[in-house]
């Protein structure tokens, strides 16, 4: 069969489209891809005919987290791989040999969460000069027992192996709290002080258009308040570098996390003004910048711009490959090769109007 496909001569593999009907789906698939139109093989689904199933879709009367809004306003076709059909990236077994980034940044926001939580048990918060070697050698025997556990149950092959990475972190903890000194020495801080760390948030309101609302679960890293007035700002760490260009906050609608602890951060401190929510990019990879957006109505209503243009998306049954944001992405398998290609023929099919419309929100 093969033989006669690579041959090139025109019917030669009639027999496998007559035979096979995943042979002719395949076809069909294909074809449909370079469409100008959405079809059943770009992720549309028929409204009429699958109404509870997308309704389970959508983000009205849902219980969310930011991960899954952010899933959705990637992709609509990854969250209905992802979501609808509960898809999940195939993972062989293997000996892991290094940490790779993810669980890197699971140990630091570890080691932080328990260095916080008890330097404010001691009072000893706002970080000042006189504690900080002491903060930095507890940082470190934190760091130590994360890395012996994952060792003990598997996590890694051998314990030397985490050496190398070891240090890179114990030196990234170090210039961390080498900056919170700093920071509060400069009065940076503006008579901030870190008061509480994974703070957990669930069941929040929020009505995002006219009879349209969700809640909301997640935590926040970390809260820092301010007395003269009451101030509350949210600070959620990353290990990644910083890749935001100026003015950009929701990207498109890929980012609403900042936005969501803002309103986090009101429910969980009444008595407060919000001034921000911020990622702190808390590593040399990411060279201790930050990235905030203010605790404003403006950024409330851009929020609800975007949720309700995701779920005006999914409602049309529009979960299509918009291959824009591929770059972490479990199902590029999936979608195959020339993707970008293929989607930008389907920008202009109507029921992706909202859609592409949020992606000009910086």
């Amino acid at each position: 069969d093969l033989a006669l496909v690579a041959s090139g001569r025109k019917g030669a593999a009639r027999h496998l489209v007559d035979q096979a009907p995943n042979v002719a789906r395949a076809l069909d698939a294909e074809r449909a891809s370079w469409t100008a139109e959405l079809t059943a093989w770009d992720g549309l689904v028929n409204t009429a005919e699958c109404r509870e199933s997308i309704a389970r879709l959508r983000l009205d009367g849902r219980d969310v987290s930011a991960s899954r809004v952010e899933t959705l306003a990637a992709c609509p076709y990854r969250h209905f791989l992802h979501v609808g059909l509960g898809l999940r990236k195939w993972e062989e077994p293997e000996r892991v040999y290094s940490l790779d980034a993810l669980q890197r940044g699971s140990v630091i926001h570890e080691v932080l969460h328990a260095l916080f939580a008890e330097l404010k048990q001691e009072g000893r918060l706002p970080l000042a000069q006189q504690s900080l070697d002491a903060a930095k050698q507890r940082a470190g025997a934190l760091l130590d027992a994360e890395l012996t556990a994952i060792t003990e149950v598997g996590g890694i092959v051998h314990p030397a192996l985490v050496n190398a990475v070891r240090d890179q972190m114990r030196a990234d903890l170090d210039d961390l709290l080498e900056h919170e000194v700093a920071d509060a020495d400069q009065g940076i801080q503006s008579q901030f002080v870190p008061d509480q760390f994974e703070l957990a948030f669930k069941d929040l309101p929020f009505e995002f258009a006219p009879g349209r609302s969700l809640t909301f679960k997640g935590f926040m890293d970390r809260l820092d308040v301010a007395a003269g007035p009451r101030r509350v700002r949210v600070i959620d760490y990353k290990t990644g570098k910083h890749t935001w260009e100026d003015g950009d906050e929701f990207r498109g609608g890929r980012d609403v996390q900042l936005a969501i602890y803002v309103l986090a951060a009101a429910a969980a401190y009444p008595a407060h003004e919000v001034t921000d929510s911020r990622y702190y990019y808390s590593t040399s990879a990411g060279r201790f910048q930050s990235k905030h957006i203010e605790g404003t109505d403006a950024a409330r209503d851009t929020l609800k711009q975007v949720l309700t243009a995701l779920d005006d998306t999914v409602a049309a049954g529009a979960f299509a490959p918009v291959a824009d944001s591929c770059g972490f992405c479990d199902y590029l398998a999936i979608c195959g090769p020339h993707r970008e290609q293929r989607a930008a023929r389907k920008q202009a099919d109507p029921r992706l109007a909202a859609f592409h419309q949020m992606r000009e929100i910086p």
